[in-house]
């Protein structure tokens, strides 16, 4: 995944992503990714494709990597998504579920279909 240029639409390269560490950032950026290829659907990892996704050199615990990955949606959870539309004032979440799987070892996303054009160019 480090190797690949991924594009978003502008709207979501102006969120301010402050207080992200670079493996939290990695992993958002992957995730957006795989979401934005399957359209909409959801989308289900396992934790060993993540992992070698973000190129994970580290000997990271289940729990630590279960925590870093519970700690990308807190904090997208915290940005306030606000767009501006003619007379409407929106604001929202970007994922609309964020299910982590401890004993399958799985992370299952799937974006809200509204904001879905956030993550295309």
């Amino acid at each position: 995944m480090a190797n690949e240029i991924v594009k978003f639409n502008n709207q979501f390269n102006n969120v301010a992503l402050k207080g992200f560490t670079s493996q939290e950032l990695n992993l958002l950026i992957t995730i957006a990714s795989k979401l934005k290829e399957k359209k909409g659907e959801k989308v289900t990892f396992d934790f060993f494709d993540l992992k070698k996704y973000i190129k994970l050199n580290k000997n990271e615990t289940t729990k630590e990597f279960i925590k870093n990955v519970m700690n990308v949606n807190k904090k997208l959870l915290k940005i306030n998504f606000t767009f501006y539309n003619q007379n409407k004032i929106i604001q929202f979440a970007l994922f609309k579920s964020f299910v982590i799987d401890t004993d399958l070892q799985t992370l299952e996303v799937s974006v809200n279909d509204e904001f879905l054009f956030l993550l295309n160019e």
